[in-house]
């Protein structure tokens, strides 16, 4: 197969890939046409679909592997596809692992500085609440294989860890720079803050969100995993549990964004501050990737709702 960072302005395109959205839109003219973003494991390529009652366009849905016929093109300098034929492809067809985007991060280095992180904590009922979270096995081993969300930020293999532990790094930092923050009680909320999100997206290729992802959401479902361990170590500091728990609730910041609580505790708002700056910085990192695949006179990204500006402009190489 021709793997998506390989597209190149002409090519004619015959694989299989992960269909791993599929919208109906109108053109201007009142037809309707499909949007469709397809994935392998070395990025993914939006698509059009405009005759999408031809013979050739079959049958086929999001979270689907399906074989295309179809041409590459520029649209705002930004490569697309032109798909003429689509169909489900059939199980043996495909190697599942071609289609799988993973951390850029050694998962095995990335594991250790979990463990280092717990190790380095000195208060022993936030430690030992470490070690129930990530020592249930089960847990453990699909919470360091995660996605870090559906499709904004850290969408892939790892992203949740990759997420997490960068999140971690940099409030380690802010400890090393503000002697008032309590270093135990920021670090072990960096760790928790997102471990609810094994709950909230669907295992697998597709990151679907599950029903209790979009009932409850991850934020809570983080702050009753904590709560429920928490409760089952004895003689847990009460204040050292609303502490820690608040940090949960409030680590996005602001109740617009999703948070039940806004930030009061100063450990509070440096969490959620380094929690929106790591997405960020991960987004805009995407952004620029997609700008490199531009060619020398891009400078600037299509608009992205997720970023404040809506759009990244690269760096003069003045």
């Amino acid at each position: 197969m021709v793997f998506i960072e390989n597209f190149k302005d002409g090519d004619a395109i015959n694989g299989i890939y992960f269909c791993k959205s599929k919208n109906k839109a109108l053109t201007r003219n009142g037809s309707d046409y499909y949007n469709v973003n397809l994935q392998d494991k070395t990025g993914n390529i939006d698509g059009k679909i405009w005759s999408i009652t031809s013979p050739s366009i079959k049958d086929f849905e999001a979270g689907n592997f399906v074989r295309i016929v179809a041409e590459v093109g520029l649209y705002k300098e930004v490569k697309q596809l032109t798909i003429t034929s689509i169909d489900r492809a059939a199980l043996g067809e495909y190697n599942p692992a071609d289609y799988y985007v993973s951390s850029s991060r050694n998962l095995d280095e990335m594991k250790k500085e979990l463990s280092d992180y717990i190790i380095s904590i000195k208060k022993p009922h936030y430690k030992e609440l470490l070690k129930k979270i990530f020592g249930d096995e089960k847990f453990y081993n699909e919470f360091v294989v995660h996605t870090g969300a559906k499709q904004v930020h850290h969408s892939f293999v790892s992203g949740l860890l990759e997420h997490t532990l960068s999140v971690a790094k940099l409030c380690d930092s802010a400890c090393d720079n503000y002697e008032m923050l309590d270093r135990d009680l920021l670090i072990t909320s960096a760790l928790c803050h997102d471990i609810g999100k094994v709950y909230e997206i669907e295992s697998g290729i597709s990151y679907e969100i599950t029903r209790e992802g979009t009932l409850i959401g991850h934020v809570i479902k983080s702050y009753e995993i904590v709560n429920s361990k928490i409760k089952e170590i004895e003689n847990f500091p009460e204040k050292s549990a609303e502490d820690l728990l608040h940090c949960i609730l409030a680590h996005h910041g602001k109740l617009e964004f999703g948070s039940p609580k806004a930030p009061v505790l100063i450990e509070a708002l440096v969490l959620s501050s380094n929690d929106n700056l790591d997405a960020k910085m991960e987004t805009m990192k995407e952004e620029l990737i997609k700008l490199s695949q531009k060619g020398q006179n891009a400078t600037t990204s299509a608009y992205n709702k997720y970023l404040d500006g809506g759009y990244v402009v690269e760096t003069s190489k003045e």
